[in-house]
């Protein structure tokens, strides 16, 4: 009788139903995974009705299934004597749309654009897992050998989502621009009452250079345009407008069920009204071009659990509350410094300063107001930091000092009593700058990126490095601590819980202006060499061509951070952007090689 899996992990393809005698195939830990993944488009099509009216459409299905097993022997898991967990998840995507799209010019000077067409998408998701306590022996690795059955789950969620869509444009003596959009969107998350949203848009269009009267022969084109328009968002839980109950425990041999989320029938869309200006540019026969952009944003309705009170016995719910308006300008600019005798320099620069601030909130009142990092305050922007103010640590015994709301040093600060405004999660200045540089078959090619203005509490990387308490420390930095009278150090002595605490808060948990950091950084974000041979050697081997290439991502950092990598930072999903946990550094990358072309 043979074992079905090796000693290295491999596939025993003389495999038979039984025991193995043969002890070296056996390992005390095992994790197995199987995925499957399968991206098939169902159906695409094209048709050309005339010269000025045609149809496409197409139908997708994506389809992923992962299963997943793990074992553990007796010496593995003495506590549980081995155990075998089974998990199956399939994820069941479907999408379909059907647009008709239509050109016409009337008299040579009225150029008429259009299309209409419709969406439909179902998202399914679900998985399983089980789980079995108690192996015979090292030579059962299937559930059914197990003594006790612990775990049986199985969870399924769906969303869908249809769409009505069209546009329409005119552009009148190619020198004015008309053009308007529509959506009719319905979704799935949304109350039965308020899952349909309308959001239009307009814009304009003015190019000024095709007029007589700007006859300036530096001037290549200058376009103006302004728009104003709505988007949805549904970012939310699939369930959020439902009234759910939750499975929990059992009685008299039947499972119990409790109430877990209130039902809000009214929840629908949060929206976005933009109104946008822009010039786009081009002068000196295109030696320098770019565009000028302002906008202001006003995010309506938006979507956010409001905490309710623990007597009803709920955490929150969510809602659609508030305003927040977005505010910015964004500058590009191109130039071509030099382009003579076969060598060309090119420079771009673009950068955007951009700023929030709620604007209303349900009756004026605030949401969290005390809180750290998710406190909505009308007037204030999301984001907001507030902390206590770091005095130090005391050179004397090493306690962690505070001030509280009057300036005065404390060892307990309160948070809803002694936090002051700090900072904020927003970026307000972004952007880049790169150069270009070309000289018959090389080239070369560099891009700075930066972003300033936006602090973050570094979670993960705080607690794992900055806290002398021994309990999860991982950083050289601890022994940088208080450990005699008369030391100067940002670090207090290790404390005792319980003991130590009873006269000084927690450092680790009592959060500071200390512990908040600038995320403001300049990156090296690209850089590029390339070579191609000349064709007189090319043509000599038969090659079509042949080029030498190497570049670098990440290559260099210039920032106040001093974790891992500010940009992650800059990155997160959390809406108010002020906390970044288990965050995986960028990678740097270097390539090189060659390309060749037959």
């Amino acid at each position: 009788m043979s074992f079905p899996y090796l000693a290295d992990g491999s596939y025993n393809p003389n495999t038979r139903f039984g025991l193995s005698t043969n002890p070296a195939v056996v390992k005390n830990e095992v994790d197995r995974n199987n995925t499957v993944t399968q991206v098939l488009s169902a159906l695409k099509l094209q048709y050309q009705a005339n010269d000025w009216l045609s149809f496409s459409g197409s139908a997708n299905i994506d389809y992923r299934n992962t299963q997943d097993e793990q074992y553990r022997s007796a010496v593995a898991a003495p506590a549980q004597n081995g155990w075998i967990s089974f998990a199956n998840r399939n994820v069941e995507n479907y999408q379909g749309n059907l647009v008709a799209n239509a050109t016409r010019t009337f008299d040579g000077v009225h150029a008429v654009s259009g299309f209409v067409g419709t969406e439909f998408r179902s998202d399914y998701s679900e998985s399983q897992l089980t789980r079995g306590d108690g192996l015979p022996g090292p030579f059962f690795q299937v559930l059914s050998a197990t003594s006790t059955p612990t775990t049986a789950a199985g969870i399924n969620s769906q969303w869908k989502q249809a769409s009505y869509f069209g546009n329409a444009k005119y552009t009148y003596d190619e020198k004015y621009i008309l053009n308007v959009v529509a959506r009719y969107d319905g979704n799935s998350r949304f109350g039965e009452d308020t899952r349909w949203g309308f959001f239009p848009s307009v814009s304009v269009g003015w190019i000024i250079s095709e007029e007589d009267f700007l006859d300036i022969e530096a001037i290549d084109q200058l376009k103006l345009r302004a728009g104003y328009g709505t988007t949805g968002n549904s970012a939310i839980g699939n369930f959020a407008s439902r009234g759910l109950y939750s499975a929990s425990g059992s009685y008299l041999g039947s499972t119990g069920l409790r109430p877990n989320q209130l039902a809000n029938a009214n929840l629908g869309w949060e929206e976005a009204q933009e109104i946008n200006i822009g010039l786009d540019y081009e002068l000196f026969e295109g030696r320098i071009f770019g565009s000028i952009d302002a906008y202001q944003k006003d995010n309506t309705q938006l979507l956010f659990d409001r905490p309710l009170p623990s007597s009803s016995g709920y955490d929150d719910i969510t809602e659609n509350i508030g305003e927040v308006r977005n505010t910015g300008i964004e500058f590009e600019i191109n130039t071509v410094n030099v382009a003579a005798a076969g060598f060309r320099w090119q420079s771009r620069f673009n950068v955007a300063f951009t700023d929030n601030e709620i604007l209303e909130l349900p009756n004026g009142t605030p949401i969290d107001e005390d809180d750290l990092f998710e406190s909505l305050q009308e007037g204030k922007p999301i984001g907001l930091i507030q902390v206590v103010r770091w005095a130090g640590v005391n050179p004397a015994d090493g306690r962690p000092m505070w001030y509280d709301a009057d300036g005065n040093i404390t060892y307990t600060p309160t948070n809803s009593v002694d936090a002051v405004e700090y900072k904020d999660g927003v970026a307000n200045v972004t952007g880049g700058f790169g150069n270009t540089i070309s000289y018959k078959g090389f080239s070369a090619d560099a891009f700075l990126q930066f972003s300033f203005g936006q602090w973050a509490f570094p979670g993960t990387d705080y607690y794992f490095t900055r806290t002398p308490d021994f309990l999860m420390n991982l950083s050289t930095e601890v022994n940088k601590r208080w450990t005699a009278p008369g030391d100067i150090t940002h670090y207090p002595r290790a404390m005792t819980a319980g003991t130590d605490f009873a006269e000084t808060a927690n450092y680790r948990t009592q959060l500071s202006t200390g512990s908040i950091y600038n995320t403001s950084y300049i990156r090296l974000k690209n850089v590029s060499l390339n070579y191609d041979l000349p064709d007189r050697f090319t043509q000599s081997l038969g090659l079509n061509n042949v080029r030498l290439f190497a570049s670098a991502v990440n290559l260099v950092t210039w920032t106040a951070w001093p974790w891992y990598n500010p940009e992650v930072a800059a990155d997160t999903d959390d809406i108010y952007g002020n906390e970044v946990y288990a965050s995986y550094p960028t990678e740097r990358q270097v390539n090189a090689g060659i390309e060749i072309q037959f």
